[in-house]
């Protein structure tokens, strides 16, 4: 096994390597293209959310199995809607502690941020100004600790500046799992005013134990279905893009999509005119101001290489005007292909830092695809205005060679009446019926009678040239057999007068074909013609056929001049002669074997010639028996008789 060519790529997950996916050898024995690495890039990405998928699933199988037997409050954490683990934690521990309320808080490592979740109260208790303030004196310093904080003893003085009136005691935990924290859970205030103690800390740590086990099973089957979701949409867009070659609806499809998927306020698409990247398509919610704001920031990427990610209100070009009130997070995507850009791909929303690595990358896969698809769309539409510029053009020949046959067919017809006039007279004054003339005048009445026959000649071979174009062919039952010997009996005077031998050597007889016997004829009398006409006395000219069940070949031979090896390839060509001496020589109209070729092939038939300079030429030609769309007379008339 040779390895002509190789592309491998890593199978990697947010940055971690999984394994390698390689190929070799392309079948058509082409070299791997960039398309091709991108493809196998997608394929390796999905490769490796399966695996990623496959091992977080074995992940929370195993936890599962391990909490079987745990406390009776770890029976409601079992659920995988995040949400609901979420609000039964926070029962739990309400009704376990005998807390008046609890908050659990969730860590959102992404945009490295924590943000308040579901609260649970006893009694009546507004904690939503609390909630949203991540008090640090508690959960701040929960984090940094990570470990449990106890407050008893929150004086009044204290609760004016951290807490609400009402808040006496808070009990925090951390909610770590994998040996990272991934959230704090909050107990607030004991019922009837008492403190919260060891034991209270001790079963609070235990159940954050269950908790965050449950929470992060949670989110892992959360990310686990967001990223099959992922993939089942990447392999859809996919699927459509690959299939529109409509811009518009391309765009418009991609659009809707991301927005959906990605969860974001809106999506627009930019494409590539001149050197402004000018509005496609756009979907979601967004002011007129804010649309204006967008254009204006994906403008840079003209000049940039990597996605333009703008999180905070600091991050926007300070070029750029004022940020709309509804715009607070903008990723710009560049769409390239094989270097070349073909616009820009923008997500916005409404809140600061929306966006994180999960978004980004698939914002990136998208843009690949949309990207080529763009490219290919454009393509299409170049090739199909070319296609009707050719098509236009075509027509316009076909046009132009109708008109030219039609008027060498006219001006052919027009030159026989008055040519048969002047043979006519021109042979009557030869043979002396308007008495006797001067041998000098003879002399050149025979030079007038000859080029009239040539004349004559070259007419009768534009005409059958121009009905064999039209293909105006009439088959029929052939005897191959009679034609030549007809053509021989014709030709065989002049070859005597000429020193010439001519013979036939068909050993046995050739079957009936159906053929055009008129043309068939003409086939061999230029043949045989341009034998005699180019063989010297004491030459050889024979006739050869044979056939087996499909076919029959005839090969004409002579021992004549012969033709140049640099001819043979253009010596059926249309006027085409060897040279000027051979034409002044033997004389000849020049389209004696291309109607000879035209002929043959209007039957399905080929023909060669081999020749060797000084010692003669072999013409052969194969005729089918029965030409595919030729049809018997016989067959014919069964086929037309009514039933």
């Amino acid at each position: 096994f040779q390895t002509r060519s190789l592309l491998a790529v890593p199978v990697q997950i947010q940055g971690r390597v999984l394994g390698v996916i390689e190929v070799m050898n392309r079948l058509d024995g082409k070299p791997f293209t960039e398309d091709d690495e991108v493809i196998l890039s997608f394929i390796a990405s999905a490769i490796a959310i399966t695996i990623e998928n496959s091992r977080l699933v074995a992940r929370i199988t195993q936890k599962a199995e391990q909490m079987a037997g745990l406390f009776e409050a770890s029976r409601a954490l079992t659920s995988l809607n995040l949400e609901e683990v979420l609000e039964v934690t926070v029962q739990q521990v309400v009704n376990l502690l005998d807390a008046e309320s609890a908050i659990v808080y969730l860590v959102d490592e992404s945009r490295q941020s924590i943000t308040p979740g579901p609260t649970h109260t006893a009694h009546p208790l507004d904690l939503s100004g609390y909630a949203a303030s991540l008090n640090p004196h508690t959960v701040g310093e929960v984090l940094r600790r990570r470990a449990p904080l106890r407050r008893s003893d929150i004086e009044e003085a204290e609760r004016s500046d951290a807490y609400p009136g009402k808040i006496t005691a808070v009990l925090c935990v951390p909610l770590a799992a994998r040996g990272s924290i991934i959230g704090v859970l909050e107990a607030i205030n004991k019922q009837e005013r008492q403190p919260f103690t060891a034991d209270d800390e001790a079963l609070m740590t235990a159940l954050a134990g269950q908790a965050a086990l449950a929470i992060y099973n949670a989110q892992l089957h959360e990310e686990t279905e967001k990223r099959l979701t992922e993939v089942s949409t990447l392999y859809t867009l996919a699927r459509r893009v690959a299939t529109k070659l409509d811009i518009d609806r391309l765009l418009e499809e991609t659009a809707a999509v991301v927005r959906v998927v990605l969860d974001v306020l809106g999506c627009s698409i930019f494409l590539l005119e001149g050197n402004r990247l000018i509005p496609g398509v756009s979907e979601g919610s967004l002011s007129e101001a804010g649309h204006a704001f967008v254009q204006q920031c994906v403008q840079n990427v003209l000049n940039a290489t990597v996605p333009l990610n703008y999180q905070t209100p600091t991050d926007f070009p300070p070029d750029t005007d004022t940020l709309p009130t509804d715009l607070g997070s903008l990723l710009i995507m560049p769409l390239r292909t094989h270097g070349k850009l073909q616009g820009a791909l923008a997500i916005y929303d409404s809140h600061p830092n929306a966006f994180g690595p999960n978004e980004g990358r698939m914002l990136t896969i998208i843009a690949t695809q949309v990207a080529t698809a763009i490219e290919n769309s454009r393509l299409f539409k170049d090739l199909q205005e070319h296609a009707a510029s050719l098509e236009k053009a075509l027509a316009e020949l076909q046009e132009i060679h109708r008109l030219q046959g039609e008027f060498v067919q006219n001006v052919s017809h027009e030159l026989r009446t008055p040519l048969t006039f002047i043979k006519g007279y021109v042979d009557l004054i030869l043979e002396g019926s308007l008495g006797e003339i001067p041998p000098a005048i003879r002399n050149s009445l025979e030079v007038v009678s000859r080029r009239t026959d040539d004349l004559n000649r070259l007419v009768s071979d534009i005409i059958t040239h121009q009905q064999l174009e039209m293909k105006t062919l009439r088959f029929r039952e052939t005897d191959l057999n009679a034609l030549i010997e007809m053509a021989v009996s014709s030709a065989r005077a002049v070859a005597r007068q000429n020193d010439i031998t001519l013979s036939v050597q068909i050993p046995a007889p050739l079957p009936i074909i159906l053929a055009d016997p008129n043309r068939i004829a003409q086939v061999f009398d230029n043949l045989i013609g341009n034998a005699i006409k180019f063989t010297p006395a004491g030459g050889q000219i024979t006739v050869e056929g044979h056939a087996n069940e499909q076919t029959v070949t005839i090969r004409i031979s002579d021992t004549g001049i012969g033709i140049p090896e640099s001819d043979l390839e253009r010596i059926f060509q249309r006027f085409y002669q060897t040279d000027g001496s051979t034409t002044r020589r033997f004389g000849g109209t020049g389209l004696g074997l291309t109607i000879v070729r035209q002929i043959v092939e209007a039957h399905h038939g080929t023909i060669s010639v081999e020749s060797e300079l000084g010692k003669g030429s072999r013409f052969t030609f194969t005729l089918p028996i029965t030409p595919p769309d030729a049809e018997s007379p016989s067959n014919r008339r069964k086929r037309e008789t009514p039933s």
